[in-house]
């Protein structure tokens, strides 16, 4: 669900981060690219 604000708010800067064994963990990949591409559709 999205609503929309009556007011412009300022820009955040995020950034994933995690342990280097999920490097290459399948699902954790999948999960990083889910939300990476959910940002980037946003912007």
């Amino acid at each position: 669900m999205e609503i929309e604000l009556p007011l412009e708010l300022e820009s955040v800067f995020i950034v994933q981060a995690w342990h280097p064994r999920l490097d290459r963990d399948p699902a954790h990949q999948w999960l990083r690219q889910t939300i990476k591409q959910y940002f980037l559709k946003r912007e």
